[in-house]
């Protein structure tokens, strides 16, 4: 009994910390990295259409690269 329970706290802990780990990353918008595919983070890569005209970049790349660093 005291085997099973002690295994059980030591899985609890490594899976809470990966389970916030994940989470964090997939939240933090201002972070370079997170998860593929979540669509937290702008792309502020200036674009092109088709036809040759550029996209204008959206206010959050605006407001990123007028910040100070």
């Amino acid at each position: 009994m005291r085997k099973r329970l002690r295994r059980c706290i030591l899985l609890a802990i490594p899976t809470c910390i990966a389970v916030v780990s994940i989470a964090g990353c997939a939240v933090g918008p201002n972070i370079d990295g997170g998860i593929v595919g979540t669509g937290n983070r702008m792309d502020c890569e200036p674009q092109t259409k088709k036809d040759g005209t550029q996209i204008p970049l959206p206010e959050e790349c605006k407001q990123q690269s007028a910040a100070p660093r």
